[in-house]
């Protein structure tokens, strides 16, 4: 017990300038040493021998590179043995030298080198055992925040070579059960094999599939179709990945995959209106849900509308969010291009912008935005014509008087509006031009030069996600 006041302040004070002090440290040594393991994957980019796939020798030592996390060494492999598993693309993460199998920098060490080869689908198997090495990497589980921190300092304290980074990212492994009938592969590049028996998918059993009926679900991707990766049915069932959905399999479902930046492809059902975003199933209280638009140019959310609102996943949150009332309702909107909506009076249109963080030190994301605006100073009694489509970049369209662009190219190539307003008419002949046109850069330089405008519009809704923590 204190007891002089400013004796325990002083104390106090102490402490937490040793404490401070302590964690400026430990900061300066994990900073030094990921320089160390950064100046380690330079000087294997510069002077190690390439040898297959993503393999590498340096200084009499094998290494893989584990994408999003630099170079690692592979235990015990034998140069001289050392070799590709096979030479298709799909299996360079894979190899073998006389004692080992080797998935990335991981030994498998129930399979025989001398005998085992590739099934398909990333399954591998000797006649005896069969695995799945996955060609993507995913975190690793088995690395703490706290462990890293720790065998990073105490590696740079107490090791006497350069400091070795923690691997926080692997080669996905799975050993498979035995099995008296051989594995066999389905769906091509869809990560499924089959015992006769049960069906796996990345080496994780699908309860109760049925192999005889088992299809990948159609997949809506912007503009194109194609099949899931993710999504599953046999008829009865339906699957994201490995995991049994609680739904029945009917032929309206589908997949969509709109804005890549989500990290997740949506199952839909529009029977009744249910949404998945991977496993994750909207609030069916809230629904039946429709999706606002397919199209993905200029989106940094998928919206889902339904009588109570707008709704989109936050994929920082986890957890799906109400942007606002529906602008929509009852009011017999269509959409007349990709992201643009008219019901003859109002014109409506999705667009997208994100926010950085703006100081000397700090220029990272802080936010991504989806709005919902209405397109102002449109003469009331006029209706949209479309002129002519500019290349495979957007369109252009005329209302009124006043001719508009809208675009489809987004963000991802420097395009900033959903629509833009055109100068006068000299523009839009060039813009309807196929020849004029040969690039998105062309779109750009007219924009630029200031003949592309963003015209007025008023905000209804935003759908936000913050980045920063």
């Amino acid at each position: 017990m204190f007891k002089n006041p400013d004796e325990h302040k002083k104390t106090l004070l102490t402490r937490i300038i040793i404490a401070f002090s302590a964690l400026t440290i430990i900061l300066c040594i994990v900073f030094i040493s990921l320089l160390g393991a950064a100046d380690i994957d330079d000087e294997i980019n510069q002077n190690g021998k390439a040898l297959f796939g993503g393999f590498t020798v340096y200084q009499n030592t094998i290494y893989v590179v584990v994408p999003g996390d630099g170079y690692f060494p592979v235990p015990q492999a034998d140069i001289k043995s050392f070799q590709p598993i096979s030479h298709a693309y799909d299996d360079r993460h894979m190899a073998i030298d006389d004692k080992n199998v080797y998935c990335g920098n991981s030994i498998i060490p129930q399979l025989d080198p001398k005998k085992v080869a590739p099934i398909g689908n990333n399954y591998y198997s000797d006649g005896t055992t069969t695995c799945y090495c996955d060609k993507a990497v995913q975190r690793n589980k088995d690395l703490t925040v706290r462990k890293g921190l720790r065998n990073q300092i105490s590696h740079y304290l107490f090791g006497n070579d350069k400091p070795q980074k923690p691997q926080m990212y692997r080669y996905g492994l799975k050993v498979l059960p035995k099995s008296d009938t051989p594995y066999i592969t389905m769906l091509k590049n869809r990560s499924i094999a089959c015992n006769g028996k049960q069906v796996f998918y990345k080496g994780e059993v699908m309860p109760n599939a049925n192999k005889d009926s088992l299809a990948a679900i159609p997949l809506y991707n912007h503009t194109d179709t194609t099949q899931s990766f993710v999504y599953f049915r046999d008829g009865k069932h339906v699957y994201h990945q490995n995991k049994l959905l609680p739904i029945t399999d009917n032929k309206a479902l589908y997949g969509i995959n709109v804005n890549p930046r989500e990290n997740g492809t949506y199952l839909y059902d529009p029977l009744d209106g249910t949404v998945y975003i991977d496993s994750i199933s909207f609030d069916r209280k809230n629904g039946p849900y429709e999706v606002m638009s397919k199209f993905g140019s200029h989106v940094n959310h998928t919206l889902w509308y339904s009588m109570k609102g707008v709704y989109y996943y936050d994929t920082v949150k986890k957890e799906t969010r109400r942007a606002g009332d529906n602008p929509f309702s009852n009011k017999n909107f269509k959409e007349i291009a990709p992201l643009v909506f008219s019901n003859g009076i109002e014109t409506l249109y999705i667009d997208a912008f994100e926010r950085r963080h703006n100081n000397k030190t700090d220029k990272s994301l802080d936010k991504r935005y989806t709005t919902i605006n209405r397109l102002v100073g449109l003469e009331t009694q006029e209706t949209w014509s479309k002129l002519g489509d500019v290349y495979t970049f957007g369109s252009v369209w005329k209302h009124g008087k006043q001719w508009y662009y809208f675009d489809g190219l987004g963000e991802s190539q420097l395009v900033f509006n959903t629509i833009y307003k055109i100068d006068n008419e000299e523009t839009v002949k060039t813009l309807l031009n196929r020849d004029g046109i040969g690039s998105s850069r062309t779109i750009r330089q007219i924009i630029r030069e200031e003949k592309l405008t963003e015209p007025k519009y008023k905000e209804l809704l935003k759908a936000t996600t913050k980045y920063d923590v």
